[in-house]
């Protein structure tokens, strides 16, 4: 799986942008790309990066969106409804600003590699979707986390899907943030 998803990462980015992907990876660069997805308009980012946390944690940190509030970049409140169900409050960039959106999370493993689902069922965004696929790799994970929000405000594509990509990198980043806070808290119990 990791070689088909760096393949496509590398399919849907200018080649030029990464030397030695594998190199950027393991030096802990974060690679990120829009993803086509048929003609012009707004394309999910895309961003994948190596997380030094075993795939549990990623996981466990990811599915429990009732905490993002306290770690994901704009999200101003999240909290769960019914099992598998959230409300999520945001605070997205101009034109957008603050919106919400009711998803369901859904779970699963395919060859491996654990999924994670989320589809708006209702909100104030034409489209809000994303998959993270968390992975093994040696004794970190491969995480690849895929973004869409669709506004209904008129506003370039290329501007939003710009945004996608960073805001794909930032949720990156602070999945490693928190389970690097996580994995000091399991090693100080541990100590003693």
């Amino acid at each position: 799986m990791y070689k088909r998803g760096l393949l496509l990462l590398l399919l849907i980015a200018p080649l030029s942008a990464f030397a030695d992907p594998a190199a950027e990876l393991k030096s802990g660069g974060i690679l990120s790309a829009s993803v086509p997805s048929g003609g012009a308009g707004v394309w999910p980012g895309r961003a994948m990066a190596l997380v030094d946390a075993s795939p549990e944690v990623v996981q466990q940190v990811l599915a429990n969106v009732a905490d993002y509030r306290a770690f994901v970049p704009r999200i101003l409140s999240s909290r769960q409804v019914k099992p598998g169900r959230f409300v999520v409050d945001l605070d997205l960039p101009w034109p957008v600003n603050r919106t919400w959106a009711y998803v369901q999370v859904a779970q699963s493993e395919r060859s491996g590699v654990r999924v994670l689902q989320w589809r708006m069922l209702n909100g104030t965004l034409k489209r809000y979707e994303g998959t993270a696929w968390i992975q093994p790799w040696g004794s970190k994970t491969l995480l690849t986390y895929q973004i869409l929000a669709e506004p209904h405000t008129v506003a370039p594509a290329g501007m939003i899907n710009g945004g996608l990509r960073d805001a794909a990198t930032q949720v990156i980043e602070a999945v490693r943030k928190r389970t690097a806070k996580l994995t000091v808290r399991v090693a100080s119990k541990t100590l003693r």
